[in-house]
């Protein structure tokens, strides 16, 4: 029998979120978190409360709810400008992670005044932001924390998780995708006696991220098969097409403009030409050129963006369908998260290549207004509570796995609570060179 959306991610409301909360936690089986994710544009700080029961591998999300605050225009354009910057002095670095810092504290707040009386259960507050990148003279990278962590346990007076990154990267990875185990305990069919269907998270933004999240009933002894693809993204399309059209565009500018063009044969090939020699970076160069070289309007506007989500979502579909086939032609279930202006046609889109009953958008799983990266720092945050690794060794490269996170303790209450919690739960055993 089909296993519907609602089977798989099952315990999780899609009604007033807030007002649920004590539903879960009347008792003291569920545990309450928080995570705080900066955008990478810096646009804003995304912040999400999330209720899990379970722990390690065997972690559930319950229930999830969250706010974001806006980054002031200023600051934002400051962070972009300084990392990016390989030159940036010290001094301007430390003032920019502290007025960021000040922004975080006011999304921690929120969460806090949103928890109401269940403040006292909020364990950690776990932060993920794009970082400060840098690489030294002997090539090895390095990820500084956008994020003051003694400051923000001081405002907010919960423990602080950070710094996910550079765990990973002393044990010789990227620092990235981290994301991937949080995901796989978001989504994946994990019924204990007839798991069954891979789930394939596809995130569109600037880059389109797809992870292959198999089935699992909870008796493997090792790490899912978890596979990561990047792709093409849609961010750069929405930023081209109000430049040229000189407007901000909606959700239905964007399905007008979709449904009233065709594809232009011509650029698909030189779409997928500029893909096969030259990546991403080439994939938008000759995208943003093909409305920028001639007289922009409707016309064009909108054979661009018919063509490059038929050629963006062939691509996924294609990825989708070889894991696939590589499991024995699983059942696979597709999961879009991607900006609400654009996700619409998408789903669309991925709606013909797909069963239309197989695919779905994040709000079909719970999500409406909610920043996934948010609820995924917290899942990160109670990986390292829970002592559980949380990096993928062949997808970041890293040598072996890592518990991943910094601590930085907030109030004695809170630092006490966390404590206990912490040992109460017995780790499962690990080799001792993946411990170290």
């Amino acid at each position: 029998m089909r296993q519907s959306i609602a089977s798989i991610w099952s315990g999780r409301s899609l009604n007033d979120p807030s007002a649920r909360i004590d539903r879960f936690l009347a008792d003291r089986v569920e545990r309450l978190s928080a995570g705080l994710f900066v955008q990478r544009d810096f646009s804003a700080v995304a912040s999400a409360l999330v209720i899990t029961r379970g722990r390690g591998k065997f972690l559930r999300v319950k229930h999830s709810f969250g706010s974001s605050v806006e980054i002031p225009d200023a600051l934002g354009a400051s962070l972009r400008e300084a990392t990016n910057d390989p030159d940036v002095s010290v001094s301007r670095i430390t003032q920019l992670i502290d007025d960021l810092t000040g922004i975080q504290a006011q999304a921690a707040d929120q969460l806090k005044q949103q928890a109401g009386k269940y403040v006292d259960r909020l364990l950690t507050v776990s932060v993920l932001d794009p970082g400060l990148w840098t690489t030294d003279f002997d090539g090895q990278r390095a990820c500084a924390p956008l994020c003051n962590a003694t400051s923000l346990a001081s405002r907010s007076g919960i423990t602080v998780i950070d710094a996910f990154a550079q765990r990973d990267i002393d044990a010789g990875g990227n620092g990235s995708p981290l994301e991937a185990i949080p995901l796989w305990l978001l989504f994946s069919d994990r019924h204990e006696k007839i798991a069954r269907t891979n789930v394939a998270f596809v995130s569109c933004d600037r880059q389109t991220d797809y992870f292959r999240l198999p089935a699992s009933d909870g008796l493997d002894s090792d790490l899912p098969a978890l596979e990561h693809t990047i792709l093409p993204g849609t961010a750069f399309l929405i930023e081209a097409l109000e430049r040229v059209l000189a407007t901000r565009l909606t959700e239905n500018d964007v399905k007008q403009l979709y449904s009233d063009h065709l594809v232009d044969d011509e650029l698909s090939l030189r779409l997928k030409s500029a893909w096969l020699d030259g990546g991403r970076s080439e994939f938008e160069k000759v995208a943003c050129s093909y409305i920028n070289n001639v007289n922009a309007d409707a016309s064009v506007a909108g054979k661009l963006l018919c063509t490059t989500i038929e050629w963006i979502c062939k691509h996924i579909a294609r990825t989708i369908r070889a894991g696939a086939k590589a499991t024995g032609g699983a059942r696979q279930q597709v999961l879009l998260s991607s900006c609400d202006v654009i996700e619409a046609c998408l789903l669309n889109r991925l709606a013909r290549e797909f069963d239309s009953g197989d695919v779905f958008s994040k709000e079909d799983a719970g999500f409406k207004g909610l920043k996934l990266n948010a609820v995924v720092a917290a899942i990160l945050g109670m990986m390292n509570v829970d002592q559980f690794p949380a990096n993928v060794p062949w997808l970041t490269g890293a040598s072996s796995q890592r518990i991943l996170g910094r601590l930085t303790p907030g109030n004695p209450s809170n630092w006490r609570q966390l404590l206990r919690d912490m040992a109460d739960f017995q780790p499962p055993a690990m080799k001792l060179r993946d411990a170290i």
